[in-house]
């Protein structure tokens, strides 16, 4: 019994379909009537992109006393191309100097930074000035040890009422996925940063609470952390309030997905064999279909 195709084939050859006859497939260069999907390529890419970007805790600053944070520094974004190593390591910097004295970055090990932001001599030393717990002694007493590149960031204070008691109440938020969970990302941390100035006639400060028009509210707890020329970076970048809120910000980016890097070269790389094998999968397909979509049939008596 032949097909829909061949009968197709049968009837284009002959006008119509005979009632006896013996019949058989001859390969010729005349292409024959076939159906749509006999024309289509079997192989299809799609492609989905996923543009939910769900952030834990994700807040976004709102009310007559807050203002969005400007979106207009694509230099910070790092999605397109790679993280920018020297603002890193000034970010880094910022960090020690300045910020590790309230906030934490448990979620950071040493040795994530090595060949990315410091040698792995300057991440052992750095590692090298903590102190960390140890397995005891043989007498059961705690021992302490220096730091190694697998220790994370040690903490700025030994437990939570110590926290609190240092910041008038208030605990100091982890910085490690700190972009992720505000919202505007770096730009927000960027703003937030160099935003302090006067409050309004109409803004009234309780003692020890601060102005800031990008923070949720408008008053924060938080001092103004950065001032002109407080620290001396090690490439000799001049350090102003607006170049360090930029270099830390950079850093908090990084840190919540240290390994962006990376996973951008795997992916370069699985985009070229995915084309590649795209490619040879239509050559296999047209030498595969040649003959069956340009045979004919033929009738001998």
């Amino acid at each position: 019994m032949l097909g829909n195709f061949g009968r197709s084939c049968l009837q284009k050859a002959t006008g119509a379909l005979p009632a006896r006859g013996v019949y058989r497939f001859a390969s010729t260069q005349q292409t024959a009537s076939s159906s749509f999907w006999h024309k289509a390529l079997p192989v299809a890419l799609a492609v989905t992109g996923g543009a939910a970007a769900l952030s834990l805790g994700s807040i976004e600053a709102s009310g007559p006393d807050c203002i969005p944070a400007p979106t207009n520094r694509p230099e910070m974004l790092g999605k397109v191309l790679s993280y920018d190593a020297a603002s890193l390591r000034r970010g880094y910097q910022v960090y020690k100097e300045v910020c590790a004295t309230c906030h934490s970055m448990e979620g950071i090990r040493y040795g994530m930074m090595v060949n990315t932001i410091l040698l792995e001599e300057e991440a052992k030393a750095d590692a090298a000035e903590n102190e960390y717990p140890d397995d005891p002694d043989d007498e059961g007493e705690p021992r302490m040890r220096s730091g190694k590149l697998t220790d994370p960031f040690p903490a700025p204070y030994p437990n939570e009422q110590a926290a609190r008691f240092a910041n008038n109440g208030a605990i100091p938020p982890p910085l490690t996925l700190i972009v992720g969970a505000r919202h505007g990302g770096s730009h927000y941390l960027f703003s937030l940063l160099t935003g302090y100035c006067d409050p309004p006639a109409h803004v009234d400060l309780a003692e020890g609470m601060y102005y800031n028009p990008y923070f949720h509210g408008g008053k924060i707890a938080m001092p103004a952390p950065l001032s002109e020329g407080m620290i001396d970076y090690d490439d000799g970048t001049e350090a102003s309030v607006s170049q360090m809120a930029k270099d830390v910000s950079h850093f908090l980016e990084w840190s919540m997905n240290p390994r962006f890097d990376e996973n951008k070269h795997l992916e370069v790389q699985k985009g070229i064999i995915m084309f590649a094998l795209i490619g040879l999968s239509w050559l296999v397909n047209k030498q595969k279909w040649a003959v069956p979509k340009t045979r004919q049939i033929k009738r001998f008596f």
